[in-house]
């Protein structure tokens, strides 16, 4: 990965192309706003009769119609929005959390896109998992919700309650208190008393302590999975 600076600086743009682009893309289709992560970063489920779908993949944009690719180098929001055909601006069901800086050059690391790619697959992959549990659908509780990239707070999460407290779990790119990307717990009740709650919302798992582990995968369903238990 590049400096953490470079990373911030990357996320910031790519979290403005998801409020101002590819979200507004899928508004003006089908009324919402949800993303998912897909190959190489994120992007819309598919829609419309031509099963559209517009991506990030790496540092580039990605618009398929009708079976048939179409490739963008990012420039500018403005450039990005034309070339799917959209007027650039977060629909009006959010605030935007980044600015409609139209011209502006969009700052993108290729070395830092890859790593919140990679983060953002991750995180799918494991949250996949968990909602597949058994001990995540009790006959009980209303089953895990579809995970998706909300773009206003640029993170892709779930949320189910298991036999327990209902609690967000997710993966972030990494945010204003933390820099580098991280998975979390965020329980919508009282925490219970566990060290494994280490932040103000709940709990983390560093970016760091991931990519030590010996199966990224693992560490990363392990986590929440000690969530969701002790829940």
């Amino acid at each position: 990965m590049s400096s953490v600076d470079t990373l911030v600086r990357t996320r910031a743009s790519l979290h403005a192309v998801a409020e101002h682009v590819l979200a507004t893309a899928l508004f003006e289709a089908i009324g919402k706003i949800g993303l998912r992560a897909t190959s190489g970063g994120f992007g819309t489920p598919r829609f419309g009769d031509d099963e559209q779908q517009v991506r990030v993949d790496g540092t580039m944009l990605v618009h398929t119609v009708g079976g048939r690719e179409t490739r963008h180098a990012f420039t500018t929001l403005r450039a990005a929005a034309a070339a799917i055909g959209v007027e650039p601006g977060a629909p009006p069901v959010y605030t935007a959390s980044t600015p409609l800086d139209l011209d502006r050059p969009l700052e993108l690391d290729p070395a830092s896109a890859r790593v919140i790619g990679w983060w953002f697959e991750l995180g799918d992959t494991a949250l996949a998992q968990l909602r597949a549990d058994a001990e995540s659908n009790p006959a009980s509780a209303d089953p895990p919700s579809v995970a998706q990239l909300w773009p206003e707070h640029f993170d892709l999460a779930t949320d189910l309650s298991g036999s327990g407290v209902r609690a967000n779990f997710g993966a972030s790119p990494g945010d204003a208190e933390h820099p580098e990307p991280y998975l979390y717990v965020g329980p919508w009740g009282a925490k219970p008393s566990d060290e494994f709650w280490n932040e103000s919302f709940g709990a983390s798992l560093s970016y760091a302590a991931v990519i030590a582990a010996p199966d990224a995968e693992a560490a990363a369903l392990a986590f929440f999975r000690r969530g969701r238990d002790l829940l």
